[in-house]
């Protein structure tokens, strides 16, 4: 945790070694990438834009949408004839799409697509259909009475075959499947995914963040609102493109027990001791000349009443594709030659 006080809107050179990458740059690096943000200035009005799209479906009606109306020609009216009224058709439609998307079954089977998948199947099949053989020789024997043993049923090698067919999973894919199903449950899932359908009918975005916090995986859907991030036109995916920052207002607690591990005591003390002050995030700074702080922030439990709350912490979580020097390594296969 680091306290900044520049504002860096250019990204540190990554064309580093890793000696080089020291704490200071990487601060420089997570400042950069929040001054590059619509955090720090929203120069083309996308977090208004997007907030105005959970107002719709809140029902809220916006004067300057009807200007047209309410100002024809350009001039206002003095005696409006009628009032506008609040007809939400929004509302219920996404409501009904939810409610459809709750019903839908929540199932996902593991496969197992590694290039010896068949190479193990084959072993597996010929395991099994050497012991069934092995089976039906010693059957043989006790009947030449070659052996004292009695006679054990066996299965034709044929229905040994196709049962192998029917039933074979590849262990991977178990202990795959038992994972998934561990996730599924600890993190509740099925929840957070028609959460994600929501922001999605309303926005047309879904943001979602996958990350290690004191060895536990966790999962959160982010609203489209607290996130930015850098990518070319042609890339689908935010995870593909240059950077992210994701922005949160959490509680003293939650903080603590998100980065605990990464906390030394003396930022644990400087966190408690804000308990009690009263101060301003990073994005609704008044001080700052961006207009942010006149901007609505719908969608959510982070509204601006939040962020001059003095129980919550602001969080950013940065990501972004740095430079790594790779070298090539020659070696001396079996046959003496160079690989």
């Amino acid at each position: 945790m680091a306290t900044f006080t520049r504002h860096i809107t250019d990204l540190p050179a990554q064309r580093k070694t890793a000696a080089e990458k020291t704490k200071e740059w990487k601060e420089e690096c997570v400042e950069a990438l929040i001054g590059m943000s619509i955090f720090a200035r929203d120069e083309y009005g996308y977090r208004d834009q997007v907030s105005k799209a959970y107002g719709y479906y809140a029902g809220e009606i916006l004067s300057e949408d009807y200007s047209r109306v309410l100002r024809p020609y350009g001039k206002l009216r003095a005696n409006m004839p009628a009032k506008l009224q609040n007809y939400n058709i929004i509302k219920p439609s996404i409501d009904l799409l939810l409610g459809e998307k709750a019903k839908r079954p929540f199932t996902f089977v593991v496969k197992v697509s590694n290039p010896d998948v068949s190479t193990k199947k084959e072993r597996a099949l010929q395991e099994t259909l050497s012991q069934n053989l092995l089976a039906q020789f010693m059957n043989e024997l006790r009947s030449l009475g070659m052996s004292e043993e009695e006679m054990q049923e066996v299965e034709p090698t044929e229905d040994v075959a196709a049962a192998f067919e029917k039933d074979y999973v590849d262990e991977r894919a178990l202990i795959g499947q038992a994972s998934l199903q561990y996730l599924q449950d600890n993190l509740e899932l099925p929840r957070k995914f028609r959460e994600a359908f929501f922001h999605f009918l309303v926005s047309g975005r879904v943001v979602t963040e996958k990350f290690v916090s004191q060895d536990r995986v966790e999962f959160e859907v982010v609203n489209p609102l607290d996130a930015d991030w850098d990518k070319s036109p042609n890339t689908t995916f935010i995870e593909d493109g240059s950077w992210a920052v994701i922005r949160q207002l959490a509680t003293i607690p939650d903080v603590l027990d998100t980065y605990y591990d990464s906390l030394t005591p003396e930022q644990i003390t400087k966190l408690e001791a804000k308990k009690g002050t009263t101060g301003t995030g990073y994005l609704w700074n008044t001080d700052r000349d961006d207009g942010l702080h006149e901007s609505r922030d719908r969608g959510g439990a982070q509204g601006r009443q939040n962020a001059f709350n003095n129980r919550f912490v602001e969080v950013f979580r940065c990501y972004w594709k740095g430079m790594t020097r790779v070298g090539i390594r020659e070696y001396q296969d079996e046959q003496g030659g160079w690989e």
